[in-house]
This record gives C-alpha cells, structure tokens and sequence, in this order.
C-alpha cells in the first residue's frame, strides 16, 4: 500500500494549504492547476521521441502568445546511445500549449541546468564529468546553443568540472556552481569581451575573505582552488539573482546522508557588492531540505524546488516546491504525490502568470508540466 502522506496547512498569508490532487501525482494550493505538456517516450515531430531526464527549462517569448521552450536532458552518450545523449529539445507553444517538439542539439553529457544569456544563447551544462580527466578530457564542460539553429560550442575557458547552473550577469560576468559530493566550488567568470565566453578569467570564491581566487588549472580546478583558499560547499547547486542583481543565491543541497553531518542543506545570498554572504534558509526535515533548483520572482519571492535524498523522503515524504515570501515565511506551493520523481527546470514566464516545471521519475514517465492560477 502506497504510503499517504500528511497535507500541509499555512497561516502566514503564504497559502491557505495543498489541494489533493485527483490524478494522484501533484498537489497545489487552491486556484492553482496544472496540465503535462509532454511525457518522455512520446514521439515528437521529428520522428524522435522525447528524451528521459528534463532539466533546464528556458522560455523565449516570440509574437503574441507564442514562444518556444527549450528543455535540456541529463543523459550520458556511453549510457542511452539512443538518445543521443546530453541533449536539447525545443517546443514550439501556442498559449502554453505545445504544436511542436523537435531535438535541436545532442550528443553532449548529462546536461543539467544552465539560463539563457542576455545576448539570446543557451548555456548548458554537462554535469558529474567522470575523473580523472586525462582518461575523460571530453567531459565536463558548458555548451552555448543557439536556439533557432541549435549549432553549439563548447566553452572550456569555463572550467571543467561537474557544471550545475550558471548565470549571466547584467555586467556580462558568468556565475557557476559545481555540483560535487565532498565539496564543489562556487565560481564566476570574468570575459575578456563581453558577450562572448570563449575566453576570460575564471575564480573561485573563498566566503570566509568575501573575495575571489584565480583558478589558474581550469582542466582540475577543484583541488587546487580549496588549497588557495577557495570554499568547499557540500553540493552546491541552484543559483539565481534577485530581480535589480543586488545579491546571488545558491542552494547547498546537504551530502547523502546523516552521518556526513549536513542532511538537509541551505540556502545562501551573496551580496554582488561586497560579496559578504549569509544563510537565508537552513533546511530542516520536517519543512524544506536538499534544496535544488531556485528561482526569485519580480515580486522578491524565493522558489526553492526539493531534491531529497532517500533517507529524507521516507521519513519527510516526497519532494516539494517552496516558497519564502520577502516577510522570510516559508510556504509549501507543491508536493508531489511520487516519492520517486524529483521536480527540475523551474521557470516563471516573463509576466509571472505560468510556472513550467519539469520532473524525472524512475516509476512513470517523465514530463513537462504548465502551472496556472498565478
């Protein structure tokens, strides 16, 4: 019998509570529906089928209430040579619907999250390159793509490394997390010219001098950088700016288990100033824990979407969407009724009506869901 977990219930004028869904897989607070977009599997308009394992979500409004979606998918070529490995597909939406989904780009590696640059590229990053690096050179890197013709680049001059999320600044400079268990680094690159990342200054940043240190071996960078000075995060993973870019946000999702010492994680804000850091958000078991994905809305509201570890669902109950509101309450918006699919791709259209949010499950088909009622 499957486990029934306990519905949550806000007073803190976040939500007044979750709505049991009645299809069984995701609740939401009253007002709020949603509707699958596309499940893996099913076949796309260029006789391929949607790929296992979406991740980033990016919206690029074209005319009228058309846009495109493009969704990153966290596949490894010498694992799913059907796939076509770490891949890019587009969805062409007509008032939130899909009319068309094709592969634009493929045959990189466990592509994770990445953004869209303000000069109208995809940042996609290969997540978990596999060590050492001399066996695994091709591993590890951040791809630029183009979302109409979908031709890619890789750029190397931004590390190595298990690439999370990254995100380009107003002033053209690149912040980067590295999702690594034992300790990744939080990094920023500095272009040469901006707009264009194939060549610059990347650093690794040391919270305790609220400064940055020069990574010099771009190729291993993680080891060296943590004898520099650099700080060790246990997993760091979503990053977001605040709407006017006064300050950075990174989740530190927590290490697998209890006894590591850090089975919930946290959240941080840096001050883009000054670079003092604080933790806005500890995580706590019962409330939010392993934070992943974050986005902060026009309104100062923090979304935070769960990546709990095995442990944390079975005594927690599966993975939730949160929000902290800019009082500091924090409210449960979504739970998913799967303890074994994990939200990603979390994405707000640009005039905060729908949420797009996508989900990797080991028991039923992954998906793309739309949220209305915002």
């Amino acid at each position: 019998m499957a486990a029934v977990w306990p519905m949550r219930v806000f007073s803190d004028g976040c939500f007044d509570g979750l709505v049991q869904d009645e299809k069984g897989f995701f609740d939401l607070p009253k007002g709020y529906s949603y509707e699958v977009l596309i499940e893996s599997g099913r076949a796309m308009a260029d006789g391929q089928e949607f790929p296992h394992r979406p991740d980033l979500n990016v919206y690029i409004p074209l005319v009228g209430d058309r846009a495109f979606l493009l969704t990153s998918h966290e596949l490894a070529l010498d694992q799913n040579p059907e796939w076509g490995a770490g891949s890019i597909t587009r969805h062409y939406l007509v008032n939130g619907k899909i009319q068309d989904s094709r592969m634009i780009a493929s045959h990189m590696r466990n592509n994770c999250s990445g953004s869209l640059t303000p000069w109208g590229t995809i940042l996609t990053n290969e997540e978990m390159a596999r060590e050492p690096a001399q066996f695994y050179p091709e591993e590890g890197f951040i791809w630029e793509v183009d979302p109409i013709t979908g031709s890619k680049t890789k750029l190397p001059a931004l590390g190595r490394f298990s690439h999370e999320s990254s995100l380009v600044a107003s002033d053209g400079k690149v912040y980067l997390t590295e999702d690594r268990s034992g300790g990744g680094l939080i990094y920023r690159f500095i272009p040469h010219i901006a707009g264009n990342l194939s060549k610059g200054r990347l650093e690794a940043f040391n919270r305790s001098g609220n400064s940055w240190v020069l990574v010099e071996n771009t190729t291993e960078p993680r080891r060296e950088m943590a004898a520099l000075g650099a700080t060790l995060f246990n997993r760091p993973e979503g990053l977001t700016f605040d709407a006017a870019q006064k300050y950075f946000y990174f989740s530190e999702t927590g290490e697998h288990s209890e006894m590591k010492g850090d089975p919930f994680g946290r959240i941080y804000r840096v001050d883009l100033k000054n670079f003092s850091s604080k933790v806005i958000w500890e995580g706590r078991g019962e409330e939010m824990s392993n934070p992943d994905n974050l986005l902060m809305d026009h309104q100062g509201r923090l979304w935070v979407a769960e990546d709990q570890f095995d442990t944390n669902l079975a005594q927690f109950g599966p993975n939730e969407i949160w929000m902290m509101n800019k009082s500091g309450a924090a409210c449960a918006f979504a739970r998913l009724r799967d303890d074994a699919c994990e939200p990603t791709g979390l994405l707000l259209t640009p005039h905060e009506k729908e949420m797009f949010v996508n989900f990797q499950c080991d028991r039923q088909a992954d998906k793309i869901i739309r949220i209305s009622g915002f």
